[in-house]
Protein backbone atom coordinates (compact mmCIF):
# COMPACT_ATOMS: atom_id res chain seq x y z
CA UNK A 1 0.00 0.00 0.00
CA UNK A 2 2.78 2.43 0.87
CA UNK A 3 6.51 2.22 0.22
CA UNK A 4 8.54 3.79 3.02
CA UNK A 5 11.58 5.68 1.77
CA UNK A 6 15.03 4.56 2.91
CA UNK A 7 15.34 7.87 4.77
CA UNK A 8 12.08 7.21 6.62
CA UNK A 9 13.09 3.64 7.46
CA UNK A 10 16.36 4.86 8.96
CA UNK A 11 14.80 7.53 11.17
CA UNK A 12 14.84 6.39 14.75
CA UNK A 13 11.75 8.44 15.63
CA UNK A 14 9.46 6.34 13.41
CA UNK A 15 8.15 3.44 15.51
CA UNK A 16 8.78 0.03 14.02
CA UNK A 17 5.09 -0.70 14.63
CA UNK A 18 4.01 1.69 11.87
CA UNK A 19 6.25 0.05 9.30
CA UNK A 20 5.22 -3.44 10.36
CA UNK A 21 1.52 -2.57 10.29
CA UNK A 22 1.72 -1.15 6.77
CA UNK A 23 3.75 -4.13 5.55
CA UNK A 24 1.04 -6.37 6.98
CA UNK A 25 -1.65 -4.38 5.16
CA UNK A 26 0.27 -4.93 1.95
CA UNK A 27 -0.17 -8.68 2.41
CA UNK A 28 -3.86 -8.59 3.32
CA UNK A 29 -6.82 -9.16 1.06
CA UNK A 30 -8.76 -6.01 0.31
CA UNK A 31 -11.71 -7.09 2.46
CA UNK A 32 -9.46 -7.46 5.50
CA UNK A 33 -7.94 -3.98 5.30
CA UNK A 34 -9.01 -1.60 8.06
CA UNK A 35 -9.41 1.47 5.87
CA UNK A 36 -9.38 4.16 8.54
CA UNK A 37 -6.61 2.64 10.66
CA UNK A 38 -4.39 2.19 7.62
CA UNK A 39 -4.84 5.84 6.65
CA UNK A 40 -4.16 6.89 10.24
CA UNK A 41 -0.96 4.83 10.30
CA UNK A 42 0.22 6.47 7.08
CA UNK A 43 -0.53 9.87 8.59
CA UNK A 44 1.41 8.89 11.71
CA UNK A 45 4.62 8.63 9.68
CA UNK A 46 4.70 12.44 9.86
CA UNK A 47 3.93 12.47 13.60
CA UNK A 48 5.35 9.21 14.96
CA UNK A 49 5.03 10.21 18.61
CA UNK A 50 1.32 10.98 18.26
CA UNK A 51 -1.05 8.62 20.05
CA UNK A 52 -3.69 7.43 17.59
CA UNK A 53 -6.18 6.28 20.21
CA UNK A 54 -8.27 9.44 20.20
CA UNK A 55 -8.54 9.41 16.40
CA UNK A 56 -9.64 5.78 16.41
CA UNK A 57 -12.12 6.67 19.16
CA UNK A 58 -13.49 9.48 16.98
CA UNK A 59 -13.97 7.11 14.05
CA UNK A 60 -15.80 4.68 16.31
CA UNK A 61 -17.94 7.54 17.61
CA UNK A 62 -18.95 8.35 14.02
CA UNK A 63 -19.86 4.71 13.45
CA UNK A 64 -21.97 4.54 16.60
CA UNK A 65 -23.73 7.85 15.93
CA UNK A 66 -24.61 6.88 12.35
CA UNK A 67 -26.09 3.61 13.62
CA UNK A 68 -28.14 5.51 16.21
CA UNK A 69 -29.34 8.11 13.70
CA UNK A 70 -30.35 5.47 11.16
CA UNK A 71 -32.35 3.66 13.83
CA UNK A 72 -34.06 6.93 14.79
CA UNK A 73 -35.01 7.59 11.17
CA UNK A 74 -36.55 4.13 10.82
CA UNK A 75 -38.45 4.51 14.09
CA UNK A 76 -39.79 7.83 12.79
CA UNK A 77 -41.24 6.09 9.76
CA UNK A 78 -38.50 6.29 7.14
CA UNK A 79 -38.12 3.36 4.78
CA UNK A 80 -34.94 1.29 5.16
CA UNK A 81 -33.44 2.69 1.97
CA UNK A 82 -30.28 4.13 0.52
CA UNK A 83 -31.83 7.57 1.04
CA UNK A 84 -32.20 6.93 4.78
CA UNK A 85 -28.65 5.61 4.99
CA UNK A 86 -27.30 8.69 3.26
CA UNK A 87 -29.43 10.93 5.50
CA UNK A 88 -27.91 9.28 8.59
CA UNK A 89 -24.39 9.76 7.25
CA UNK A 90 -25.03 13.38 6.36
CA UNK A 91 -26.58 14.16 9.75
CA UNK A 92 -23.59 12.80 11.65
CA UNK A 93 -20.74 13.82 9.36
CA UNK A 94 -21.94 17.28 8.36
CA UNK A 95 -24.68 18.47 10.70
CA UNK A 96 -23.09 17.08 13.88
CA UNK A 97 -19.35 17.05 13.25
CA UNK A 98 -18.98 19.75 10.56
CA UNK A 99 -16.96 17.75 8.02
CA UNK A 100 -16.61 19.61 4.74
CA UNK A 101 -14.41 19.94 1.68
CA UNK A 102 -11.56 22.41 2.03
CA UNK A 103 -12.29 24.72 -0.87
CA UNK A 104 -10.07 27.59 0.30
CA UNK A 105 -6.88 25.56 0.83
CA UNK A 106 -7.53 22.54 -1.36
CA UNK A 107 -3.85 21.76 -2.00
CA UNK A 108 -2.83 21.97 1.67
CA UNK A 109 -1.09 18.69 2.51
CA UNK A 110 -3.09 18.50 5.74
CA UNK A 111 -6.13 17.68 3.58
CA UNK A 112 -4.49 14.38 2.60
CA UNK A 113 -3.47 13.24 6.09
CA UNK A 114 -6.39 11.56 7.87
CA UNK A 115 -5.09 12.67 11.26
CA UNK A 116 -5.22 16.33 10.22
CA UNK A 117 -8.50 15.84 8.39
CA UNK A 118 -10.08 14.62 11.65
CA UNK A 119 -8.54 17.48 13.62
CA UNK A 120 -9.62 20.16 11.14
CA UNK A 121 -12.83 18.47 9.89
CA UNK A 122 -11.72 19.34 6.37
CA UNK A 123 -10.15 17.41 3.53
CA UNK A 124 -10.00 16.62 -0.16
CA UNK A 125 -12.59 14.32 -1.79
CA UNK A 126 -10.46 11.18 -1.41
CA UNK A 127 -9.91 11.69 2.33
CA UNK A 128 -13.55 12.48 3.07
CA UNK A 129 -14.78 9.60 0.91
CA UNK A 130 -12.47 7.28 2.84
CA UNK A 131 -14.18 8.20 6.11
CA UNK A 132 -17.69 7.86 4.63
CA UNK A 133 -16.80 4.50 3.13
CA UNK A 134 -15.30 3.19 6.38
CA UNK A 135 -18.18 4.41 8.54
CA UNK A 136 -20.85 3.17 6.13
CA UNK A 137 -19.29 -0.25 5.65
CA UNK A 138 -19.06 -0.61 9.44
CA UNK A 139 -22.90 -0.56 9.40
CA UNK A 140 -22.90 -3.41 6.89
CA UNK A 141 -24.05 -1.04 4.16
CA UNK A 142 -23.13 -1.34 0.50
CA UNK A 143 -21.10 1.84 0.14
CA UNK A 144 -17.98 2.39 -1.91
CA UNK A 145 -15.85 5.08 -3.48
CA UNK A 146 -15.95 5.45 -7.27
CA UNK A 147 -13.09 5.75 -9.73
CA UNK A 148 -14.37 9.09 -10.96
CA UNK A 149 -11.54 11.14 -12.47
CA UNK A 150 -10.02 14.03 -10.50
CA UNK A 151 -12.72 13.96 -7.81
CA UNK A 152 -13.63 10.95 -5.66
CA UNK A 153 -17.35 10.33 -5.23
CA UNK A 154 -19.22 7.71 -3.21
CA UNK A 155 -22.06 5.37 -4.09
CA UNK A 156 -24.48 3.79 -1.65
CA UNK A 157 -26.87 1.04 -2.71
CA UNK A 158 -29.76 -0.78 -1.08
CA UNK A 159 -32.43 -3.01 -2.62
CA UNK A 160 -31.35 -2.08 -6.13
CA UNK A 161 -31.51 1.71 -5.53
CA UNK A 162 -28.19 3.45 -6.05
CA UNK A 163 -27.26 6.95 -4.99
CA UNK A 164 -24.04 8.63 -6.05
CA UNK A 165 -23.11 11.47 -3.71
CA UNK A 166 -20.29 13.93 -3.16
CA UNK A 167 -18.82 14.00 0.39
CA UNK A 168 -16.76 17.06 -0.56
CA UNK A 169 -19.84 19.11 -1.45
CA UNK A 170 -22.32 18.52 1.34
CA UNK A 171 -23.29 14.97 0.27
CA UNK A 172 -25.04 16.35 -2.80
CA UNK A 173 -26.69 13.57 -4.81
CA UNK A 174 -25.17 13.38 -8.27
CA UNK A 175 -27.28 12.17 -11.19
CA UNK A 176 -26.05 11.92 -14.78
CA UNK A 177 -26.51 15.67 -15.59
CA UNK A 178 -24.60 16.73 -12.47
CA UNK A 179 -21.88 14.17 -13.12
CA UNK A 180 -21.49 15.37 -16.70
CA UNK A 181 -21.16 18.98 -15.57
CA UNK A 182 -18.62 18.05 -12.90
CA UNK A 183 -16.58 15.99 -15.35
CA UNK A 184 -16.41 18.81 -17.89
CA UNK A 185 -15.42 21.29 -15.18
CA UNK A 186 -12.61 19.01 -14.01
CA UNK A 187 -11.31 17.54 -17.27
CA UNK A 188 -12.61 19.69 -20.10
CA UNK A 189 -15.59 20.21 -22.35
CA UNK A 190 -14.59 17.43 -24.76
CA UNK A 191 -14.93 14.64 -22.18
CA UNK A 192 -18.06 12.53 -21.81
CA UNK A 193 -19.18 10.15 -19.10
CA UNK A 194 -17.80 6.63 -19.33
CA UNK A 195 -18.90 3.41 -17.68
CA UNK A 196 -15.39 3.21 -16.20
CA UNK A 197 -16.17 6.22 -14.02
CA UNK A 198 -18.87 4.22 -12.22
CA UNK A 199 -16.49 1.41 -11.25
CA UNK A 200 -16.00 0.84 -7.53
CA UNK A 201 -12.65 1.60 -5.97
CA UNK A 202 -11.10 -1.02 -3.72
CA UNK A 203 -9.85 0.00 -0.29
CA UNK A 204 -6.28 -0.35 -1.49
CA UNK A 205 -6.95 1.77 -4.57
CA UNK A 206 -8.52 4.52 -2.47
CA UNK A 207 -5.57 4.61 -0.06
CA UNK A 208 -3.14 4.76 -2.97
CA UNK A 209 -5.18 7.49 -4.65
CA UNK A 210 -5.04 9.55 -1.46
CA UNK A 211 -1.27 9.08 -1.31
CA UNK A 212 -0.89 9.98 -4.96
CA UNK A 213 -2.72 13.25 -4.31
CA UNK A 214 -0.09 14.06 -1.70
CA UNK A 215 2.77 12.90 -3.91
CA UNK A 216 1.62 15.08 -6.81
CA UNK A 217 1.53 18.18 -4.65
CA UNK A 218 4.90 17.47 -3.10
CA UNK A 219 6.44 17.11 -6.56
Amino acid sequence: VVQLSEEAKNREDIPKGIELYLEQVGQQSDDDINLAKTALMIGAIESPSLHLGRYEHHIQKLIDEVATRYKELLEAGADPSSEAQLAALKFVMIDTHDYSGDIEKYDDLQNMNLIRVIERRKGIPAALSLIYMHVGQAQGWDITALNFPAHVLCRIEKDGKRLIFDPFNGCAVMNAPELRILLKELIGGHVELSADYYESSTKRELIIRLQNNKKLRQI
